[in-house]
C-alpha cells in the first residue's frame, strides 16, 4: 500500500487498508464503528479497535500521542479512560487500540504537539465557548482534561462529545485497585514514518 506521503484515503481505501492490516495481524473485523474527517474505525473480534488514518501525517501524529501516553503509563486522564495502543503500522496507516467505554477521551489525530495551535484571539475564544456549548456543566472538567494533556505536550484542538465523553453526565475515577498508570502489554514497536 506504499503511497505518497500526503495522499488522502477515502472510506474505501481506509477499509481496504484495515482489512489488509487485520489479515497480517490475524484479526477479524466485526463491524465499522465510525468514520470521520481523519479516519475510519473498526471493531475486531478480539475486542480491539483498528483506526486507519486518511493521511500519513494524521497517522503519525496520533501514534506519537499514544507513545507519549505509553511512556507515561497513562490509562486515565482526570477520570477519563484513554485507549492503549496495541500496535501501529505506518504502511497501512493503521492503529490497533483497546476499546474504552465512557467516560473516555480518544481521537488524537488532529492535535498539535509541543506548542499550542496558532490561533488568533477570536478562534481561541470560540474554542473556549465551544466547550461550554458541548459540555455544559461538565465544561470545567473537560478543561482539566485539556490542561492535563497540555502537560504531555499534546494540545487537543477538537474536543467534542464524540471524543471526550462522560458516563451519563458523571465522570468515573480509576478503580482504587489501579492507579492512573498502565501496567499492560509491552510497548509496540515504533514503525518508521
Amino acid at each position: 500500500m506504499g503511497s505518497p506521503r500526503g495522499e488522502y484515503w477515502d472510506d474505501g481505501a481506509c477499509e481496504a487498508a484495515a482489512e489488509s492490516f487485520c489479515d497480517d495481524r490475524g484479526l477479524n473485523i466485526v463491524r465499522r464503528l465510525g468514520a470521520g474527517v481523519d479516519g475510519v474505525v473498526f471493531k475486531t473480534a478480539d475486542d480491539s479497535a483498528v483506526k486507519v488514518a486518511r493521511t500519513r501525517p494524521l497517522h503519525e501524529r496520533e501514534v506519537e500521542v499514544y507513545f507519549r501516553l505509553m511512556d507515561r503509563e497513562v490509562d486515565f486522564v482526570e477520570g477519563f479512560s484513554v485507549p492503549r495502543m496495541l500496535y501501529a503500522d505506518a504502511e497501512y496507516r493503521a492503529l490497533e487500540m483497546s476499546i474504552v467505554r465512557p467516560p473516555y477521551c480518544l481521537d488524537f489525530a488532529t492535535v498539535t504537539l509541543d506548542s499550542p495551535p496558532d490561533w488568533d484571539d477570536e478562534r481561541a475564544a470560540a474554542f473556549d465557548e465551544s466547550l461550554d456549548e458541548y459540555f455544559g456543566p461538565e465544561a470545567d472538567r473537560v478543561r482539566s482534561v485539556i490542561a492535563t494533556f497540555i502537560g504531555f505536550g499534546v494540545y487537543l484542538t477538537d474536543p467534542h462529545p464524540g471524543n471526550i465523553r462522560p458516563a451519563g453526565g458523571r465522570f468515573a475515577t480509576p478503580p482504587a485497585a489501579s492507579s492512573s498508570r498502565h501496567r499492560g502489554p509491552r510497548r509496540p514497536p515504533r514503525t518508521p514514518p
